[in-house]
Order: C-alpha cells, then structure tokens, then sequence
C-alpha cells in the first residue's frame, strides 16, 4: 500500500511490530460495515459530527499508538483560478480543515 497506509506501515516497524492487512475499501463508510460484520478491527479518521451515526453496534477506542499527523492538500485545474465559484468550494474546505484535528 501506498500512500496514508505507508506512514502507518513505517510508524509501525519502527516500534518492531506490523499489521495484518485483511481488507481494503473504497470508502472509510465501508470500513465501519467491515469492521461491524467481521471480528475486524480498524482505524479510521474520526469526526464527531459525521462518523458518531455510523458508530452502531461498534465500539471507539483510541488507539495505544498515537497517528501520524495526515497532511490534506487541495489541487484543481488552473483554468479555475478565477472562478468565483470554485474560490467559494476552496475556503470553505480550507475553513473546515483548519479546525481541531479530527
């Protein structure tokens, strides 16, 4: 894996441990329908106004090893630069990233 799950992976074996990877979704909403049917566990970005619906039946726990900060980064076509509207879409997303860590 690539990406996020490469930090975990590094964070991980550098403590002398790994994981066992049995499952990859498309959507963190399907990892909680995973996580709810198996004897799985995950660990998923949370958000109390988002993720506290999709929480039944399942159990949240921190984790005993704290997560690597995940960087978030917009990108759009520059055509774009002066539209108005996507100026709109961007500091809105920028505003709602900025606030507490989830």
């Amino acid at each position: 894996m690539t990406g996020e799950g490469a930090v975990y992976d590094r964070l991980l074996r550098s403590r002398g441990l790994q994981r066992n990877l049995v499952a990859t979704v498309s959507h963190y909403s399907a990892a909680y329908e995973v996580v709810r049917r198996s004897e799985l566990i995950a660990v998923l970005p949370w958000s109390e106004g988002r993720e506290a619906v999709r929480m039944d039946g399942l159990v949240r726990l921190a984790p005993p090893i704290a997560a690597p900060a995940r960087t978030i980064e917009l990108f759009w076509h520059e055509r774009h630069e002066t539209s108005v509207l996507h100026q709109w879409l961007i500091g809105l997303l920028v505003a709602m990233f900025a606030r507490e860590p989830i």
